[in-house]
């Protein structure tokens, strides 16, 4: 797998579990991902808290926002995607 997927694999246990000693991301705040769906023609860029299993790209978690926000203007530009709130 790659290094997001481990990310999400450790956020999910700790949050299933909560390791006494492991306080990292222990609390229920939930880090942003940005979603971006495969098989539309022209994507929307999407901020979601929880990624799914429904064919879509995901990146993250976004501890900072601001790097997400950083990603997401560089992702309009780059590739013309459009951002999509909600």
């Amino acid at each position: 797998g790659s290094e997001t997927e481990a990310l999400i694999l450790e956020f999910n246990l700790i949050q299933e579990h909560r390791p006494r000693y492991n306080v990292r991301f222990k609390d229920d705040k939930r880090y942003p991902f940005i979603r971006i769906p495969v098989n539309e023609p022209y994507p929307p860029i999407m901020v979601v808290r929880r990624p799914a299993a429904d064919g879509a790209r995901y990146f993250g978690p976004y501890v900072s926002t601001r790097s997400m926000r950083h990603t997401i203007r560089l992702l309009r530009r780059l590739f013309g995607l459009r951002y999509a709130r909600g």
